[in-house]
């Protein structure tokens, strides 16, 4: 089954991503998740509903459980210096979460969570696929934080 890119709303791309790689439809499922958990889910920043959201959201698409460890940033350290080109497989599945160094009131990094499938990345944030140096043009000073390779089920 190939990637269908999907859009995600604000903070919402862990469970976009996670949907765009098990063939679900996240507006449906972002309904079921305001529905069960009082409210969108990019509301929920942290605590036990989070945690509880996190893996209603894993149940409810029979994702790979090893997802979650890109649905959190927290515990990152940043290596400093110039940020490696980021590498996309040419073959196979799986997610990305990419990291950049900020200077921010509450904190010193983003994240963000993209699937990639067969040298392309299914940005939740695009409206279409890229390839490895769009990627890097687009995403210029990020690191890959942590790659998770699916095989398909």
């Amino acid at each position: 089954m190939a990637i269908k890119l999907q859009r995600q709303g604000p903070m919402e791309c862990w469970p976009t991503t996670v949907c765009m790689l098990t063939g679900h439809d996240w507006p449906t499922l972002r309904r079921e998740v305001e529905k069960g958990y009082g409210g969108p889910y990019g509301i929920v920043r942290s605590g036990p509903r989070r945690t509880e959201m996190k893996n209603f959201i894993i149940r409810k698409t029979n994702a790979d459980p090893r997802l979650l460890s890109t649905a959190w940033a927290h515990g990152v350290t940043i290596k400093r210096g110039r940020a490696p080109r980021m590498k996309i497989p040419v073959r196979g599945r799986g997610m990305l979460l990419i990291v950049k160094r900020v200077r921010m009131k509450d904190t010193d990094l983003i994240a963000h969570v993209v699937a990639y499938e067969n040298g392309l990345v299914y940005d939740p944030e695009r409206l279409t696929p890229m390839d490895e140096t769009a990627f890097n043009e687009t995403y210029r000073g990020w690191r890959v934080e942590t790659r998770i390779p699916l095989v398909a089920r």
